[in-house]
């Protein structure tokens, strides 16, 4: 590899302005460290060190090397890790300036979003932002940090775990969680499930860009002392196709309450069945600042008035 690079911005698969990658490296360059800097990133550190390998292919030079104890960034590592933070900084500071116009609005949505909210909220959006158009998107859960940092969307409405240091987070209410069963497991016909009933079921192996926070919220590692559930299988690249691997693989996963209302267990195999021991799931609403659009705000108060009758503040 050559000492030398330029810098560019290629247009991603979408269309979008491909930044994530320099917001990676300039993390790297702060952590100095591999798995610090995934974690700050909320991707898997196999996708982030993938993404890190991509970006030197590209420039066509080695922008840090590991060592026993993290990593060091070589001369072209530092170079680009400056150029990186005033890019990066620079496109802020125009989504700042013009990118709060009057463009359209889009509202992100992991899974089912609200659940039965979600209609509600896409039209009050509607009613109170006439002079906007308001478009919707669904978004994966491991897909949320880049799709609001590229502004795929610009107000991202997910569920569990969403710490994230790039990210403004407005917590809107908390649901019981269920357990996902199979039709064919015992279990199902139960009024209830103790946490110990759960343990034994293996899951479904998970996606390497999958959060592992939020998989772990979801398959109850910390109720194992930190020990992940057995995983068999190939990744889903759906929730209904989880749903059916559940049924015919007899696994398992613990979901929002309302989910049950959203797949009907009838339709996938499953049972939907309570477990009222799991602390319960926060439903929240996020956005990268400074505020990608002046209607964000707006969405905002609209989410916390339709959400209302169901915090227990």
């Amino acid at each position: 590899m050559s000492n030398t690079f330029r810098l560019w911005i290629r247009p991603g698969d979408d269309g979008s302005v491909e930044l994530q990658s320099l917001r990676y490296f300039v993390a790297l360059s702060e952590e100095l460290n591999f798995t610090r800097a995934a974690a700050r990133c909320w991707v898997s550190q196999q996708a982030f060190s993938r993404a890190i390998a991509q970006l030197e292919q590209r420039l066509g030079v080695v922008l840090a090397v590991r060592r026993p104890r993290g990593c060091s960034l070589t001369p072209a590592g530092v170079r680009l890790a400056a150029s990186a933070r005033e890019l990066l900084s620079r496109a802020d500071g125009l989504h700042e300036t013009v990118g709060a116009g009057g463009s359209a609005l889009r509202l992100g949505f992991v899974l089912d979003g609200l659940g039965e909210l979600t209609s509600v909220l896409i039209a009050a959006c509607r009613a109170a932002l006439p002079d906007v158009e308001v478009e919707v998107r669904r978004v994966q859960p491991q897909d949320v940090v880049t799709s609001l940092l590229s502004e795929r969307v610009h107000v991202a409405f997910t569920h569990g775990p969403s710490a994230h240091p790039q990210l403004e987070v407005l917590h809107l209410f908390g649901e019981p969680r269920v357990a996902v069963v199979s039709r064919a497991d015992p279990r199902s016909d139960a009024a209830d499930l103790r946490t110990d009933d759960l343990l034994t079921l293996p899951a479904k192996r998970r996606r390497d860009d999958i959060d592992p926070a939020w998989e772990a919220f979801f398959t109850l590692t910390a109720e194992r002392n930190g020990e992940e559930a057995e995983r068999r299988g190939v990744p889903a690249d759906s929730f209904e196709e989880l749903l059916w691997s559940i049924s015919a693989d007899r696994l398992f996963l613990t979901v929002p309450a309302h989910v049950e209302r959203s797949y009907p267990g009838a339709a996938y195999g499953v049972a939907y069945v309570p477990a009222p021991a799991l602390a319960p799931v926060e439903f929240v609403a996020v956005h990268a600042p400074p505020p990608r659009h002046r209607a964000i705000g707006d969405v905002l108060d609209t989410a916390v008035r339709i959400t209302a009758p169901l915090r227990t503040e």
